[in-house]
């Protein structure tokens, strides 16, 4: 199951690779937990998979922020200010200045 798994993801990777440039690929939530045993199947596949030059070599190691990646993700689309009573938005209590970088990227044309 892992091995199928880390082929089908291998296979995404190189092919998003082919289309834009990318020098690192981070894996988060619950696939990064998989750990060693998804890695290892993963690296041997993306040899197979990325055989371009610009793809062979790829850097995809596990996110550093494990499970909170989808939480900081969303805190970072959701722009300040948009709440009921025009406040801050709520994330900014728990991922400190993501809402500020989130107002910055939606006051951008």
């Amino acid at each position: 199951m892992f091995d199928r798994a880390a082929q089908a993801l291998a296979a995404a990777i190189a092919t998003t690779a082919l289309l834009v440039e990318l020098d690192l690929v981070a894996i988060g939530g619950g696939v990064a937990q998989s750990g060693d045993l998804l890695f290892t199947l993963l690296h041997h596949h993306l040899n197979t998979y990325a055989a371009f030059s610009f793809t062979h070599g790829l850097d995809v190691r596990p996110s550093q922020l494990a499970m909170d990646v989808g939480l900081i993700g969303a805190a970072a689309a959701h722009p300040a200010g948009c709440g009921p009573d025009q406040t801050p938005c709520a994330c900014s209590a728990t991922v400190e200045g993501v809402c500020d970088q989130s107002s910055r990227m939606a006051a951008r044309p």
